[in-house]
Protein backbone atom coordinates (compact mmCIF):
# COMPACT_ATOMS: atom_id res chain seq x y z
CA UNK A 1 0.00 0.00 0.00
CA UNK A 2 1.53 3.49 -1.20
CA UNK A 3 2.51 5.79 2.03
CA UNK A 4 1.02 9.38 1.76
CA UNK A 5 3.63 11.50 1.79
CA UNK A 6 1.54 14.59 2.64
CA UNK A 7 0.67 12.49 5.99
CA UNK A 8 4.32 11.43 6.72
CA UNK A 9 5.21 15.10 6.55
CA UNK A 10 2.97 16.28 8.92
CA UNK A 11 3.85 13.37 11.94
CA UNK A 12 7.49 14.16 11.35
CA UNK A 13 6.75 17.87 11.71
CA UNK A 14 4.43 17.05 14.95
CA UNK A 15 7.28 15.13 16.29
CA UNK A 16 9.76 17.64 16.01
CA UNK A 17 7.28 20.40 17.50
CA UNK A 18 6.97 18.07 20.66
CA UNK A 19 10.88 17.11 21.14
CA UNK A 20 11.62 20.56 20.55
CA UNK A 21 9.10 21.99 23.51
CA UNK A 22 10.33 19.69 25.57
CA UNK A 23 13.80 20.58 25.36
CA UNK A 24 12.69 24.24 26.07
CA UNK A 25 11.31 23.23 29.11
CA UNK A 26 13.92 21.50 30.24
CA UNK A 27 16.22 24.09 29.52
CA UNK A 28 14.35 26.83 30.56
CA UNK A 29 13.96 24.53 34.35
CA UNK A 30 17.91 24.39 34.19
CA UNK A 31 17.85 28.86 33.55
CA UNK A 32 15.65 29.79 36.11
CA UNK A 33 14.21 28.30 39.36
CA UNK A 34 10.46 27.16 39.96
CA UNK A 35 8.38 30.21 40.41
CA UNK A 36 6.13 27.85 42.89
CA UNK A 37 7.57 27.68 46.15
CA UNK A 38 8.22 24.02 48.37
CA UNK A 39 5.27 22.12 49.86
CA UNK A 40 5.63 20.54 53.46
CA UNK A 41 7.86 17.16 52.65
CA UNK A 42 9.41 18.74 49.27
CA UNK A 43 12.86 19.00 49.19
CA UNK A 44 14.04 22.42 49.46
CA UNK A 45 14.35 24.72 46.07
CA UNK A 46 17.16 26.77 45.31
CA UNK A 47 16.87 30.21 43.60
CA UNK A 48 13.14 30.72 44.73
CA UNK A 49 11.14 31.34 48.06
CA UNK A 50 10.26 28.18 50.14
CA UNK A 51 7.09 27.94 51.95
CA UNK A 52 5.52 26.00 54.35
CA UNK A 53 3.43 25.07 57.40
CA UNK A 54 5.53 23.62 59.09
CA UNK A 55 8.79 24.33 60.60
CA UNK A 56 11.95 23.35 58.52
CA UNK A 57 15.69 21.89 60.39
CA UNK A 58 18.37 20.91 59.17
CA UNK A 59 20.93 18.53 61.73
CA UNK A 60 24.48 17.70 61.12
CA UNK A 61 25.04 14.79 64.39
CA UNK A 62 29.35 15.68 63.99
CA UNK A 63 30.30 17.21 67.07
CA UNK A 64 31.60 20.78 66.83
CA UNK A 65 30.13 21.84 63.60
CA UNK A 66 27.53 23.87 61.97
CA UNK A 67 24.03 22.32 60.74
CA UNK A 68 23.62 25.46 58.03
CA UNK A 69 25.76 27.88 57.24
CA UNK A 70 25.39 30.60 55.02
CA UNK A 71 28.15 32.13 52.70
CA UNK A 72 28.78 35.59 50.72
CA UNK A 73 31.89 36.85 49.18
CA UNK A 74 30.43 40.68 49.15
CA UNK A 75 26.74 40.89 51.13
CA UNK A 76 24.98 39.03 53.87
CA UNK A 77 25.93 35.34 55.00
CA UNK A 78 22.56 34.88 56.44
CA UNK A 79 19.64 37.30 57.06
CA UNK A 80 16.33 36.91 58.89
CA UNK A 81 13.44 39.05 58.41
CA UNK A 82 9.89 39.49 60.62
CA UNK A 83 7.24 41.49 60.25
CA UNK A 84 6.24 41.03 63.64
CA UNK A 85 8.56 38.41 65.44
CA UNK A 86 11.99 38.05 66.22
CA UNK A 87 13.89 38.29 63.24
CA UNK A 88 17.10 35.87 64.22
CA UNK A 89 16.94 34.05 67.31
CA UNK A 90 19.68 31.66 69.30
CA UNK A 91 19.21 29.22 71.89
CA UNK A 92 21.62 26.67 73.63
CA UNK A 93 20.21 23.99 75.53
CA UNK A 94 23.88 23.32 77.35
CA UNK A 95 23.71 23.84 80.75
CA UNK A 96 27.22 22.63 81.55
CA UNK A 97 29.06 25.44 84.31
CA UNK A 98 31.39 28.19 82.49
CA UNK A 99 33.98 30.91 83.26
CA UNK A 100 33.22 32.90 80.73
CA UNK A 101 37.22 32.37 79.59
CA UNK A 102 37.09 29.44 77.49
CA UNK A 103 35.88 28.76 74.04
CA UNK A 104 32.23 27.69 74.65
CA UNK A 105 29.39 26.33 72.32
CA UNK A 106 27.09 27.08 74.97
CA UNK A 107 26.14 30.29 73.47
CA UNK A 108 22.77 31.43 71.63
CA UNK A 109 24.40 33.44 69.30
CA UNK A 110 28.13 34.05 68.85
CA UNK A 111 29.45 37.27 66.86
CA UNK A 112 32.35 37.28 64.91
CA UNK A 113 33.99 40.60 63.94
CA UNK A 114 31.23 43.31 61.44
CA UNK A 115 28.07 41.72 62.97
CA UNK A 116 25.76 44.40 62.90
CA UNK A 117 22.45 44.31 64.36
CA UNK A 118 20.42 47.85 63.10
CA UNK A 119 16.88 49.27 63.65
CA UNK A 120 15.89 52.89 62.58
CA UNK A 121 17.70 55.25 60.67
CA UNK A 122 20.71 53.97 59.98
CA UNK A 123 22.21 57.06 59.13
CA UNK A 124 24.41 57.14 62.36
CA UNK A 125 25.58 53.40 61.98
CA UNK A 126 29.55 53.00 62.60
CA UNK A 127 31.70 53.57 59.12
CA UNK A 128 34.17 50.74 60.47
CA UNK A 129 33.08 47.78 62.92
CA UNK A 130 36.20 45.45 62.10
CA UNK A 131 37.28 45.16 65.67
CA UNK A 132 33.82 44.61 66.91
CA UNK A 133 32.52 41.17 67.86
CA UNK A 134 28.74 42.49 68.10
CA UNK A 135 27.55 45.62 67.14
CA UNK A 136 24.39 47.08 67.74
CA UNK A 137 22.60 50.33 66.67
CA UNK A 138 18.95 51.66 67.52
CA UNK A 139 17.68 55.08 66.53
CA UNK A 140 14.01 54.51 66.59
CA UNK A 141 13.33 56.73 69.40
CA UNK A 142 15.15 59.14 72.67
CA UNK A 143 14.96 56.17 74.40
CA UNK A 144 16.25 53.54 71.59
CA UNK A 145 18.86 50.76 72.98
CA UNK A 146 21.53 49.43 70.51
CA UNK A 147 22.17 46.30 72.45
CA UNK A 148 20.09 44.83 75.83
CA UNK A 149 21.15 42.42 77.58
CA UNK A 150 18.25 40.38 79.47
CA UNK A 151 18.13 37.89 82.52
CA UNK A 152 15.67 36.90 85.26
CA UNK A 153 18.75 35.73 87.66
CA UNK A 154 22.19 36.14 85.91
CA UNK A 155 24.10 38.68 84.63
CA UNK A 156 22.27 41.11 81.61
CA UNK A 157 25.69 42.21 79.91
CA UNK A 158 29.39 40.56 81.38
CA UNK A 159 32.42 42.11 79.68
CA UNK A 160 35.75 40.88 80.60
CA UNK A 161 39.37 41.97 79.11
CA UNK A 162 42.03 44.11 80.20
CA UNK A 163 39.05 46.96 79.90
CA UNK A 164 35.99 44.92 80.73
CA UNK A 165 33.10 47.66 80.12
CA UNK A 166 33.83 51.60 78.47
CA UNK A 167 31.30 53.86 78.23
CA UNK A 168 31.50 57.29 76.17
CA UNK A 169 28.41 59.66 75.80
CA UNK A 170 27.64 62.90 74.80
CA UNK A 171 25.60 63.34 78.18
CA UNK A 172 25.85 59.79 80.08
CA UNK A 173 28.69 57.17 79.53
CA UNK A 174 27.23 54.63 81.67
CA UNK A 175 24.28 54.00 83.33
CA UNK A 176 23.25 51.81 86.12
CA UNK A 177 19.24 51.92 87.59
CA UNK A 178 17.96 49.96 90.16
CA UNK A 179 14.49 47.95 89.62
CA UNK A 180 13.67 48.43 93.62
CA UNK A 181 14.88 50.85 96.39
CA UNK A 182 16.67 47.71 97.72
CA UNK A 183 18.46 47.00 94.18
CA UNK A 184 21.86 48.53 93.49
CA UNK A 185 22.17 50.41 90.46
CA UNK A 186 26.01 50.16 90.95
CA UNK A 187 27.97 47.10 92.26
CA UNK A 188 31.68 46.51 91.95
CA UNK A 189 34.19 43.74 93.05
CA UNK A 190 37.51 45.61 93.39
CA UNK A 191 39.43 49.18 93.51
CA UNK A 192 37.30 52.00 91.62
CA UNK A 193 38.78 54.86 89.69
CA UNK A 194 37.71 57.81 89.14
CA UNK A 195 39.90 59.23 86.43
CA UNK A 196 40.35 62.79 86.35
CA UNK A 197 37.52 63.15 88.85
CA UNK A 198 39.16 62.15 91.92
CA UNK A 199 42.39 62.20 93.73
CA UNK A 200 45.02 63.72 96.20
CA UNK A 201 46.68 66.47 96.80
CA UNK A 202 48.00 69.57 99.26
CA UNK A 203 47.36 72.84 101.03
CA UNK A 204 50.55 74.15 101.11
CA UNK A 205 51.63 75.60 104.23
CA UNK A 206 50.58 79.26 105.30
CA UNK A 207 47.53 78.87 103.34
CA UNK A 208 43.68 78.95 104.12
CA UNK A 209 42.29 76.98 101.21
CA UNK A 210 43.54 75.12 97.70
CA UNK A 211 41.84 74.93 94.00
CA UNK A 212 42.11 71.79 92.41
CA UNK A 213 41.03 72.08 88.70
CA UNK A 214 38.53 69.69 87.11
CA UNK A 215 37.07 69.71 83.64
CA UNK A 216 33.45 70.14 82.75
CA UNK A 217 33.02 70.95 86.37
CA UNK A 218 29.91 73.53 87.53
CA UNK A 219 28.73 75.44 90.15
CA UNK A 220 26.22 72.50 91.00
CA UNK A 221 28.80 69.87 90.92
CA UNK A 222 29.02 68.07 94.24
CA UNK A 223 32.20 67.61 96.11
CA UNK A 224 33.61 65.23 98.95
CA UNK A 225 36.80 66.10 100.37
CA UNK A 226 38.44 64.47 103.40
CA UNK A 227 41.61 65.83 105.60
CA UNK A 228 44.70 62.91 104.78
CA UNK A 229 47.15 64.33 107.17
CA UNK A 230 46.27 63.88 110.90
CA UNK A 231 47.25 67.26 112.62
CA UNK A 232 45.47 68.72 115.40
CA UNK A 233 42.63 71.31 115.70
CA UNK A 234 42.00 70.94 111.88
CA UNK A 235 39.75 70.31 109.61
CA UNK A 236 37.75 70.88 106.25
CA UNK A 237 35.39 73.90 106.81
CA UNK A 238 34.01 74.17 103.43
CA UNK A 239 34.03 72.99 99.61
CA UNK A 240 32.96 75.70 96.92
CA UNK A 241 32.38 74.20 93.60
CA UNK A 242 33.18 76.53 90.45
CA UNK A 243 32.98 76.19 86.61
CA UNK A 244 36.09 74.68 86.21
CA UNK A 245 37.27 73.60 89.45
CA UNK A 246 36.56 73.66 93.24
CA UNK A 247 37.99 74.72 96.13
CA UNK A 248 38.49 73.51 99.34
CA UNK A 249 38.76 75.74 102.59
CA UNK A 250 40.37 74.53 105.73
CA UNK A 251 39.29 76.02 109.56
CA UNK A 252 42.61 77.87 110.30
CA UNK A 253 45.62 78.77 108.02
CA UNK A 254 47.81 75.92 108.06
CA UNK A 255 51.33 75.50 109.50
CA UNK A 256 52.50 72.96 107.83
CA UNK A 257 51.24 70.95 104.52
CA UNK A 258 48.30 68.89 104.62
CA UNK A 259 46.79 66.67 102.84
CA UNK A 260 43.13 65.98 101.40
CA UNK A 261 41.31 63.90 99.30
CA UNK A 262 38.46 64.44 96.90
CA UNK A 263 35.76 63.32 94.67
CA UNK A 264 33.84 65.26 92.60
CA UNK A 265 30.11 64.09 91.57
CA UNK A 266 28.56 65.68 88.79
Amino acid sequence: MAIDGETRTSRRSLLAAALGGLGGLVVSRLGRPDAVAALDGAPALLGTANTSTTETSFENTDTGEASLKGLHADGIGVSGESATGTAVRGASTDDTSSDFLAQSYRSGVIGTAGDLGVAGDIGGVALNTDEVGAYGFSDVSPASVGVWGDTWGGVGVQGTGDLAVAGFGDSVGLYGAGTSPAAYALLTDGKIKFNGRSGRTTISPNHLYRDVSISGMTSSSVVIATLQTRKAGYHVECVVSYTGKFRVFINKTSTGTIYFSYLVIG
